[in-house]
């Protein structure tokens, strides 16, 4: 008897490791970054949040760059990414669960230079292209066979980079430009979009690798039910106010 109890809780003890969740994004404001006081918050943040209260879920967000997110989620289990953007290069690594937003890809410049980028190779033939390290963007524009991309960790860095001179543009887009900007206290006219390079579709996803197929069906189910009940769509209105009163 004692042998079978032991057993079934070695199974249960298992099951529980199977179902191990981990929740992890990326600093990219508005759609998910941390308040001054450590909080996560963003458009895409609420809509997980969301998620979890339909399924009494408390795990918590984790943020960490981008290169270390992909790299956890194509080697290990359970892992559910948000926001990240689907490419023909990704497709097969991941569960994608669903579509957040859309995002342009802007090339943004200092407007006192007066930059004109009308096609690829203009960019190729700039100085420097500030980049984030692991972000779909640079690995975009090295298929494009761009030799002139310089990566750091963060936006806000390259924002830096940029009133500085290290970097001639960087590739980004409006909405975090002008949220970074106004956290920096720095004036976004300061700053102008010179080219629209592409864009992109951003997801919810989950690893594949081990991943429990119920875990999968929960969140899976539990977006579907968001979009349904109008939910996603309240999050939405909600967020485009709040950035239209702040900006």
């Amino acid at each position: 008897m004692k042998l079978i109890l032991s057993l079934l809780l070695l199974l249960f003890s298992l099951e529980l490791t199977a179902q191990n969740l981990r929740i992890i994004s990326v600093i990219e404001p508005p759609a998910n970054y941390l308040t001054p006081w450590g909080e996560p918050d963003g458009f895409v943040t609420d809509i997980i949040r969301a998620m979890q209260k339909s399924l009494n879920d408390n795990t918590r967000i984790e943020f960490i760059p981008e290169a270390r997110a992909l790299k956890i989620a194509r080697e290990k289990a359970n892992i559910l990414l948000f926001s990240f953007s689907r490419t023909p290069k990704r497709e097969d690594l991941f569960h994608w669960i669903g579509k957040v937003q859309r995002k342009k890809w802007h090339v943004i410049a200092l407007r006192q230079h007066r930059l004109k980028i009308t096609s690829l190779e203009q960019l190729k033939a700039l100085p420097s292209i500030g980049v984030v390290r692991g972000d779909v963007r640079e690995e975009w524009l090295a298929e494009q066979g761009f030799s002139n991309t310089s990566a750091v960790a963060s936006h806000e860095q390259n924002i830096k980079r940029l009133l500085n001179n290290r970097v001639t543009a960087i590739f980004y887009e409006i909405q975090g430009l002008m949220h970074l900007t106004a956290n920096l206290k720095l004036d976004r006219q300061l700053f102008e979009s010179v080219y629209i390079a592409n864009q992109s579709d951003v997801y919810l996803l989950m690893s594949k690798a081990g991943t429990s197929p119920a875990l999968l069906r929960k969140w899976q189910q539990a977006f579907r039910h968001l979009g349904q009940s109008g939910k996603l769509k309240a999050i939405s209105l909600k967020w485009q106010q709040r950035l239209r009163r702040k900006h």
